[in-house]
């Protein structure tokens, strides 16, 4: 009885790889991760230390800011749960002993989680697809606009429900030139913030004329295709950008509109970018490129697809091998009874 029992809990190939995988998917659901902070006497906060839970095996690990690392465990807690997993897995993994059969397994597991993964990436792309309007990752600022040679107007821009497009004249060169790359609230600002990287932001800033920046708005909403709006919402409730003219080495004008709308469903906002080439009078020539997506602020900025199909694949994972082992142990009890 005893040395069936040792045999059944023999580690194979195919126990050992259960083991891992329903450990390590155990660590990704059930933990948790949690930040120290200290607020100084001048009101700054600094960050002290940051801790793991894996609270389904009692196990926490705390990293201070020096870099160093506590330990800390529910002994206990931890070597049952080690144990209850290996047990489980060990009898699953008894049922495909044999070295054909035990390779066919693995094999399958394998195949499993390679699907598994391979279906996440696929749903997470989508997913930014559906919710941003692009895969993967943002579309990046149109190459000609690094082309530049010359910038001659910078203009901040705001709007109220449905008015004109009025020009901010509280933004100086100063508040412009600390324009960043990586405001996600504030997309708009990526242009200036490559122009200043060049150097090429006039100090004091030049405005663009009141009729040329509406023209050129109601040029571009003409040729593209603007986001809608859910029930309740009007992205034309408010809006805020800049406008940028220019010029290439060539002398051709151009003209970059970047703005980002007011919510079209909770926490949602649409950005466009506009790229245009100008006539010698800065009117509106033709539209040379355009680029658009959606943002959140205070929604699922965080949101990507890479962390989507994390998600995914911790959950889908296992369901998939346990279909695979299931369906060749089925098999296999047919083909012995056949035999």
């Amino acid at each position: 009885m005893l040395e069936k029992l040792a045999a059944r809990l023999r580690p194979n190939p195919v126990s050992i790889l259960l083991f891992l995988l329903i450990v390590g998917t155990s660590a990704v659901l059930f933990g948790s991760t949690s930040a120290s902070e200290q607020v100084a006497a001048h009101g700054q906060t600094t960050l002290t230390s940051t801790t793991e839970s894996f609270w389904l095996f009692g196990v926490e690990l705390t990293r201070d800011s020096a870099g160093g690392v506590q330990f800390s465990a529910h002994w206990l807690q931890l070597f049952s749960v080690l144990a209850l997993v290996y047990i489980a897995t060990a009898i699953v993994g008894s049922l495909f002993r044999g070295g054909a059969l035990a390779v066919r397994a693995v094999r399958s597991m394998i195949y499993a989680v390679a699907a598994s993964i391979a279906l996440s990436v696929v749903a997470g792309a989508v997913i930014d697809k559906v919710y941003w309007d692009y895969y993967f990752s943002r579309p990046g600022i149109d190459p000609t606009v690094f082309e530049i040679d010359r910038v001659e107007t910078v203009t901040p821009f705001s709007s109220e429900k449905y008015g004109p497009l009025v020009i901010d004249r509280h933004e100086t060169a100063g508040s412009v030139s600390e324009y960043t790359s990586d405001v996600d609230s504030l997309p708009f600002q990526r242009i200036p913030h490559a122009l200043k990287q060049r150097g090429l932001l006039p100090n004091p800033l030049q405005y663009v004329p009141p009729e040329r920046l509406q023209k050129t708005w109601q040029f571009a909403q003409s040729h593209t295709d603007l986001y809608g709006s859910s029930h309740g919402y009007d992205w034309r409730d408010w809006s805020n950008g800049v406008m940028i003219e220019g010029s290439l080495a060539s002398g051709s004008r151009l003209a970059v509109l970047a703005i980002r709308g007011g919510e079209v469903s909770n926490d949602h906002y649409p950005y466009y970018e506009f790229l245009l080439s100008q006539n010698a009078d800065g009117s509106p020539g033709r539209l040379l490129s355009t680029k658009r997506f959606y943002f959140d602020v205070a929604g699922m900025e965080g949101m990507a697809w890479y962390g989507i199909a994390l998600a995914l694949t911790v959950l889908s994972a296992p369901l998939f091998m346990a279909l695979a082992l299931a369906t060749l142990f089925l098999r296999n009890a047919r083909r012995a009874k056949r035999a």
